[in-house]
């Protein structure tokens, strides 16, 4: 191949190249598909991100529930209905004998009534449990956050890989196409006599191993496109050039700044410490003095009643039977079980807290491990398209020497490798500074849908938990 087929063959590379860095107003006109819109399908159509919402919402119903005992009463309605058959037998003595006296008495038993309860004083359980719950939503609301910045995050990298692989067959197709020529030219400069045999099994030789590489890649872009496909709902088509994030830290004090202010996992602890603290001063309230204001009525039908008196049983056609009171329990012993009920969430709440300190070791070695990433992905980026253009040079070189044999084929071919693995450096580090930015932008708390302003609405877990705060009555959908 002489430096002018070669010079083509670049061209044709440095129009792939720039095609896929098209501007978005250019890319447009040719309808791709851009990141927020991948994330914002992601977003609406994830059932694992519905899965988690659900069940924030049944955490939700964990306040009503503690607000049961808030001076609330329980209400229970009763009725029986049946029948009675009394049967009396009364012997009396007189001088002349024993007689025998029998009756009997068939009843309908009817009984309707009602019991009511009113908590008055439970021990401080039922603002402890009202402080649980609230606190138990709060962090399921973080953790809603941590499942929505992993569902993003894996639609980002869903999005890099498929423009990586892509770029990688494109760049794999390109050696390929030039190895066909090579071995084409090949032949016929060894019916000319001027190549050898050798030669041309080189080049045949790197052209398999190219086929093979191109198949590969090929392979890695098809097992791609499918995992964007399962995270976006949607086949991939042309796809806008990696976008910048724009929200992103410029420098490592204020990316750890941001982390502790939004990391999920952080805010999740947090409150799962105030939640244990809840749930101790819940079980110590079940040591304390419980007490009810009960009323009930009650009303019976057909009553039969016994007396003791000369008519044992007493027929009464309808009692009506009201109570009002206040009871009190308190329990003095349960065979240790409240106590080590007690203990068990003293130690829970001693995890949560020593959970946190760990969180807090985890999300700052996170928030600067995905800083240095970033920084030295940079470089490695820089030194990469250093490393192309010095092979551009060399591979021009080459093929001048090549064409007046002062260079073998071997050295040719070494250099086109060389270069291919280059432009497929360069490829990897473009991919790994945009998954670089986004690990570091999941771990500040900022890989959500709001922090990245996506086109979608917002989901405000807050907006069913002010529909059930207090709620009364209601079964739900």
């Amino acid at each position: 191949m002489n430096i002018e087929l070669f010079a083509r063959v670049g061209l044709v590379a440095a129009t792939v190249a720039v095609v896929a860095m098209m501007p978005v107003d250019q890319a447009s006109a040719q309808n791709v598909q851009t990141l927020p819109e991948i994330l914002a399908r992601a977003y609406d159509t994830s059932p694992s991100l519905a899965a988690a919402r659900a069940g924030l919402r049944a955490t939700d119903e964990n306040l009503p529930d503690a607000q049961s005992n808030l001076f609330r009463p329980t209400i229970t309605l009763s009725a029986q209905e049946g029948r009675t058959l009394i049967r009396q037998r009364e012997t009396l003595e007189a001088a002349a004998g024993t007689a025998d006296s029998k009756k009997t008495t068939n009843s309908l038993d009817r009984t309707y009534g009602y019991s009511l309860t009113l908590p008055l004083f439970r021990g401080g359980q039922t603002f402890a449990e009202i402080d649980e719950a609230k606190s138990a939503i709060a962090a399921g609301q973080a953790d809603l956050v941590s499942t929505e910045q992993t569902l993003l995050a894996a639609a980002v990298t869903a999005y890099a890989d498929v423009a990586y692989y892509r770029a990688l067959v494109k760049l794999e197709q390109t050696t390929a196409a030039t190895y066909e020529q090579r071995v084409s030219r090949t032949s016929e400069e060894l019916k000319a006599q001027r190549r050898t045999v050798s030669d041309l099994a080189l080049f045949r030789s790197s052209l398999a191993s190219a086929r093979n590489s191109l198949a590969t890649a090929d392979g890695e872009r098809r097992a791609a496109e499918s995992s964007f496909q399962a995270i976006s709902g949607v086949q991939p088509g042309t796809l806008e050039p990696r976008p910048a994030f724009g929200i992103l830290p410029t420098s490592l004090e204020e990316a750890l700044k941001n982390a502790k202010s939004n990391n999920p996992s952080l805010r999740s602890a947090e409150h799962s410490i105030a939640e244990n603290e809840a749930a101790v001063r819940a079980k110590e309230g079940v040591l304390f003095p419980q007490l009810s204001l009960v009323q009930s009525y009650t009303r019976e039908q057909d009553k039969s009643r016994f007396t003791g008196v000369a008519t044992p049983y007493d027929e009464i056609d309808r009692e009506d039977t009201i109570t009002v009171g206040v009871t009190m329990t308190m329990p003095l012993y349960a065979g240790g079980a409240n106590h080590a009920a007690v203990r068990a969430s003293k130690q829970t709440l001693s995890q949560s807290r020593l959970t946190l300190a760990s969180t807090q070791l985890t999300t700052e070695n996170s928030v600067r491990t995905s800083w240095e990433r970033l920084v030295a992905a940079r470089e490695a980026l820089k030194f990469a398209d250093d490393n192309v253009a010095a092979l551009d040079d060399a591979l021009e070189a080459v093929e001048f020497q090549y064409q007046r044999s002062d260079a073998t084929g071997r050295d040719l071919i070494n250099v086109i490798d060389e270069r291919t693995s280059a432009l497929t450096t360069v490829e990897s580090a473009h991919r790994t500074v945009f998954l670089a930015e986004s690990s570091l932008l999941q771990a500040t708390g900022q890989m959500t849908a709001a922090a990245l302003g996506l086109p979608v609405d917002i989901y405000d877990p807050n907006a069913h938990l002010r529909d059930v705060d207090g709620k009364l009555f209601g079964l739900g959908d």
